[in-house]
């Protein structure tokens, strides 16, 4: 189930949309449509059931869900829809510390672990293979980036071929977050679990290319604008200081402004240094 919960965490954030961005009646409507409540609903559910000895649970009742967690918390009449016009009724979404925190502080998936050999509902026969899920990022040196860092998330399906297909490594990904799936029939372990991620990883590392050099140059407009921002309201400051005060105080307040603009381009210059990041999400084998 920290499978599923990894991959519920990776899809809302390739799926929800940039902050500021206006809303057309198709985005919205795509928007409301979209099944991210659905995967969160049982990402806490089942992550309550397996927290069952440390006081969590889950009951489904006419009303809602009844969640008790770990800590002690109860939520009653608990809806996952947010389209739900019951103002009685609880509606949980990401905006949750807990939802946000269940679903961001999962580990990646390190070489060597045990892979499982699993069927997916709804595939092909014939479709075998090696299913990953990556994250791609930019890291910066600087713990607080002047700039919120890019992350990406790549889905690669590889066929005992040696053939990489995007569209069934997408297929697959829907399928695990809407489907029931079975326990793994087996597990790779020592030396063909470790061939195995080398394998996928190349194989990310190749299809991951583009996406690196598209977060880059995202990256680079991004801190361009935040500069033109910046240099345009210490213009405004500068001009203001200009007009009010005696000229004591009026260098004193234009040297104040000038260090916190030479700390923000000292910030900048070393969010600018960034560096590309690929880790594993999940990681199975398809079709055993």
């Amino acid at each position: 189930e920290n499978i599923r919960l990894q991959m519920v965490s990776a899809r809302d954030e390739r799926a929800i949309l940039p902050k500021n961005e206006q809303l057309t009646p198709d985005d919205a409507r795509a928007l409301m449509e979209h099944p991210l409540q659905v995967w969160l609903e049982r990402a806490v559910v089942f992550y309550l059931s397996d927290q069952a000895a440390a006081g969590g649970s889950a009951e489904r009742r006419t009303d809602g869900w009844w969640l008790s967690w770990p800590e002690g918390r109860t939520d009653e009449n608990v809806l996952f829809d947010t389209g739900s016009a019951d103002t009685r009724q609880n509606t949980l979404t990401l905006e949750d510390g807990r939802l946000r925190g269940l679903v961001s502080t999962l580990p990646y998936w390190a070489e060597g672990l045990p892979i499982p050999c699993i069927r997916v509902p709804g595939l092909p026969a014939s479709v075998v293979g090696m299913w990953s899920l990556w994250q791609i990022g930019l890291s910066t040196d600087t713990a607080h980036d002047a700039v919120p860092a890019k992350r990406r998330f790549l889905p690669v399906f590889m066929s005992d071929e040696g053939r990489v297909f995007m569209p069934t490594a997408r297929r697959i990904w829907d399928l695990m977050l809407t489907e029931t799936i079975a326990a793994p029939s087996r597990v790779l372990t020592g030396k063909d679990a470790r061939d195995a991620y080398a394998t996928a990883r190349q194989a990310a590392l190749q299809q991951g290319e583009k996406r690196f050099s598209e977060m880059a140059a995202e990256q680079q407009l991004a801190q361009a604008h935040e500069a033109e921002r910046m240099e345009y309201a210490a213009a405004a400051r500068r001009r203001l200081i200009d007009r009010v005060g005696l000229p004591g105080v009026r260098n004193r307040r234009l040297a104040l402004l000038e260090g916190e603009m030479s700390a923000w381009r000292r910030k900048a210059s070393s969010a600018a240094q960034t560096s590309p990041t690929l880790n594993a999400i999940a990681m199975m084998r398809v079709g055993d």
